[in-house]
């Protein structure tokens, strides 16, 4: 095979070189169309293939013959999938040996009723989609040993949810931080606060278009407003943990009920076993300001 054909299959090539195979590239690129090695492989005609051109595998290989080889390429190879390289994670064909770009993973707290939630870090060069990188850029942090990087939390469900990392919740921001001071400290905190405010009237009255063109009006509920689920991200407070968030059409005029299932009892108002309006939520934010 000449340099121009080898430049074709460069993984290809590094995996097989690593293993003392790079003789077999002809062969194996016979029978791959992705170049990133990403989809699954017909390892039998390959192995037919090596059958038919060498006399026998290298000797590290002769106990379990060409087999041998194509499980050693296989489990090499998921080391160089993009794993997690675009924003629309559902396009991606992730698989159960594949290997996650990322060099942290840690828990973050055990706070949650619901899942758990990780904080991961990936090497910024590993991201190679301009949506992923945009969605991540606010996260980029620099680091002595890995370079630049971005981080992001992981909450396991099925599948699992990739979310913006908080660095604080509400509760331990408040612990952490020294309280505004200055005008603009006072304003700067209070409009972040109010974000959240907003958020909470958005779930409230959510309006969406029909397929009929027609507006359609529903009543939310978030259902767990707590100080946990208000979080720091970059310089402002995102509300957080939608597990329990519950919307019902609106169907009349008039406020709409529903009974919420779990949630958080400790910031809920007196009657929270009972069937409550979605103006509710806002009594909880109320409590926390206060």
């Amino acid at each position: 095979m000449s340099i121009d054909e080898i430049s074709h299959h460069p993984i290809l090539f590094a995996i097989l070189v690593q293993m003392g195979c790079g003789h077999m590239i002809l062969d194996f690129a016979k029978f791959i169309k992705d170049d990133s090695l990403a989809e699954t492989l017909n390892y039998d005609r390959i192995i037919d293939r090596l059958k038919e051109v060498f006399i026998g595998p290298p000797e590290k290989y002769k106990k379990g013959g060409f087999e041998a080889v194509t499980r050693d390429f296989d489990n090499r190879r998921w080391a160089f999938c993009p794993a997690m390289n675009i924003l629309q994670m559902t396009e991606a064909h992730i698989e159960e040996n594949h290997i996650l770009p990322v060099f942290s993973s840690k828990a973050i707290n055990e706070k949650g009723g619901t899942a758990n939630v990780r904080h991961f870090k990936t090497q910024d060069d590993l991201v190679g989609d301009f949506g992923f990188k945009a969605a991540l850029k606010r996260s980029e942090t620099p680091d002595p040993d890995f370079g630049n990087y971005y981080e992001f939390a992981v909450k396991t469900f099925d599948p699992d949810i990739m979310l913006e990392f908080g660095e604080f919740d509400l509760d331990e921001y408040l612990a952490a931080k020294y309280p505004p001071v200055l005008n603009g400290e006072f304003i700067a905190f209070w409009k972040s606060i109010f974000q959240v405010a907003e958020t909470l009237q958005r779930i409230h009255e959510l309006k969406s278009e029909g397929a009929d063109g027609n507006m359609q009006i529903f009543s939310g509920w978030h259902g767990d407003i707590k100080l946990d689920n208000i979080l720091r991200v970059g310089n402002v407070f995102k509300l957080a943990d939608f597990g329990f968030t519950k919307f019902k059409k609106n169907e009349n005029s008039g406020p709409d009920a529903a009974h919420m299932l779990g949630g958080t009892l400790a910031y809920g108002s007196p009657e929270r076993d009972k069937a409550y309006r979605e103006k509710k939520p806002t009594l909880h934010l109320q409590t926390i300001d206060t």
